[in-house]
């Protein structure tokens, strides 16, 4: 996926083929898990079998701006969670990288292996990531959707180094989902 990625990156941006970037001057990934279901793509033989091999998993790493899955991350351990593939996603970012994603990749190794790369991410909380409020959380202004507020808090990596976090929460106007609790 890389290598294709680098091959036609050049042949996008020559072409006009990109879009502006939603944070100019900075390069923005969306990264995403995969799953290949257990009764899709196995070996005919296999289908039937309730203990046949488990599917496996990977990491997609997508570019808005050239439209195009940029890196994929992939494990044959069916059973293994996207989680355990993080440390691999983090050898791949650089200073100034802004790394969107799901509450599933809210993790302290993962937000601090961002934040000590000098890059930066917008990640949806989970609610097991572990924090100390710095400050109440101050009003800053409405969207579309509802009151946004942003407060500092302090994250502890696993060698002890405090690492510093704006956290943003949006007070929605209206529930955009059914809640399962």
């Amino acid at each position: 996926m890389r290598y294709a990625a680098d091959q036609v990156s050049p042949v996008i941006n020559n072409l006009g083929g990109t879009v502006p970037s939603p944070l100019p001057g900075f390069r923005v990934l969306l990264l995403g898990g995969n799953c290949v279901e257990k009764t899709e793509h196995r070996i005919k033989e296999l289908r039937s079998i309730a203990a046949g091999p488990l599917p496996g998993k990977s990491l997609v790493v997508y570019d808005p701006v050239l439209r195009l899955p940029v890196e994929v991350f992939p494990c044959e351990d069916g059973h293994a969670q996207e989680r355990s593939l993080l440390g691999k996603v983090l050898l791949t970012i650089k200073p100034d990288d802004v790394w969107i994603a799901d509450r599933n990749f809210c993790t302290v190794e993962f937000t601090c292996g961002i934040h000590s790369r000098g890059a930066f991410f917008a990640i949806r909380e989970h609610k097991n990531f572990p924090y100390t409020i710095l400050e109440k959380q101050k009003y800053i202004g409405k969207v579309e959707t509802g009151k946004v507020y942003e407060q500092l808090i302090s994250v502890m990596d696993g060698s002890g180094q405090e690492h510093i976090f704006r956290r943003i929460r949006v007070a929605l106007t209206k529930i955009t989902r059914e809640r399962s609790r």
